[in-house]
């Protein structure tokens, strides 16, 4: 059962189960789950859904456009972070491309350096293998030498399913030596926001080669609407046009990000209890003597023997895991692990301690009750 692609809804059909009962610890949202005050919008316009959406995202272009500092010509809007980048691979047409591994396998399913099923095709693809003697953390130095010969480099910053973090800074450096080298730098920010004072956001008006991409969804915990946007130079944005004429962003998923944005409160609140959780995890995890990597965000990289043993385990628990084998530089041997609610979190201690208990025997795994 237990793989990396595994979610609720198939968790569900497998364990005959509502969604309801699983703890979902593959997806790292915000444990606060959608503000009050989103809801209360989202409420507000239902009688709204008769309308078709703006395809060009205007209003919530426009808050963006204030809330981050950023000309509104710079910026285009998508359903998904995934959907924004196939956008800009169709106008920018790569030749090669440099992707850090470990980092998300969904970025080689978009690159043209695959084919239809996602294999790699020869010479397009060049990685910038991350060491795990150095926490899998992304070395500015060589990522810079690794656009030697690239037109676009992909640094996903946080990096996922590390958690780890380049500083803007550093970023800075690297966008510099991306535009002296006529490469685009692609920075991927889905995570920033749980860390807002690392974006690079604002070096996009001095640099045309330099793309920030950002995400509503997951630290509003509105995955289920999907919002995404990105920063880029506006020729660039002119030449992609307007993603949403195709496929338009939801209109309750504009209504329910400008809220999102000016929720001060919720922000507040979700960086208490994130800082809270993240010490009680870090606190367990190292009784259980569990080897997991620094994380700036809200989810785990763990090495672990026995993970897909383990993932069936927890799932046989309602108890969902995002399984790393899929990740290029990590195999068998990891699973990422979401920060949730302290209740949640303290279910999944629990199991993690029943599991490891069984690790004496090693022929024998524990299995669950």
């Amino acid at each position: 059962m237990g793989n990396s692609r595994m979610n609720i809804y198939r968790a569900s059909e497998i364990l005959k189960v509502p969604e309801r009962r699983i703890l979902d610890f593959s997806d790292p949202v915000n444990p606060l789950g959608v503000s009050k005050k989103v809801k209360a919008e989202l409420r507000k316009h239902l009688k709204s859904l008769k309308n078709r959406p703006d395809p060009e995202c205007a209003r919530m272009r426009r808050h963006l456009s204030r809330h981050l500092d950023v000309d509104m010509d710079n910026m285009i809007c998508g359903n998904t972070v995934s959907g924004l980048i196939s956008s800009v691979l169709a106008v920018l047409r790569p030749q090669r491309v440099l992707i850090p591994a470990p980092s998300t396998p969904d970025y080689l399913r978009m690159s043209p350096g695959t084919d239809d099923s996602g294999k790699d095709v020869p010479d397009m693809v060049k990685y910038l293998e991350l060491k795990e003697d150095d926490n899998f953390c992304i070395k500015p130095g060589e990522f810079v030498t690794g656009i030697d010969g690239c037109d676009l480099a992909v640094l996903p910053n946080p990096n996922n399913p590390t958690g780890s973090v380049v500083a803007k800074g550093e970023i800075a450096g690297i966008a510099s030596a991306a535009r002296d080298r006529k490469c685009y730098l692609l920075v991927d920010e889905t995570f920033i926001d749980f860390i807002p004072d690392e974006t690079v956001i604002n070096a996009v008006r001095d640099n045309p080669y330099l793309i920030v991409l950002r995400s509503i969804s997951l630290f509003h915990a509105l995955s289920g609407l999907g919002l995404a946007y990105s920063v880029m130079d506006r020729e660039l944005v002119k030449s992609i046009g307007v993603p949403g004429q195709l496929y338009p962003v939801n209109l309750l998923a504009q209504r329910a990000a400008v809220i999102a944005m000016k929720d001060k409160v919720y922000k507040k609140e979700t960086f208490v209890l994130l800082k809270e959780e993240k010490r009680f995890l870090e606190r367990e995890f190292k009784k259980l003597g569990l080897d997991f990597f620094p994380s700036a965000v809200n989810f785990y990289l763990i090495k672990i023997p026995f993970a897909g043993e383990l993932c069936d385990f927890l799932m046989k628990k309602y108890i969902l895991v995002r399984r790393c084998d899929d990740f290029r530089g990590l195999g068998g041997d990891y699973i990422r692990i979401a920060v949730k609610n302290h209740r949640e979190n303290s279910v999944l201690i629990k199991a993690l301690k029943e599991f490891m208990s069984g690790w004496s025997l090693p022929e024998q795994l524990p299995a669950a009750k």
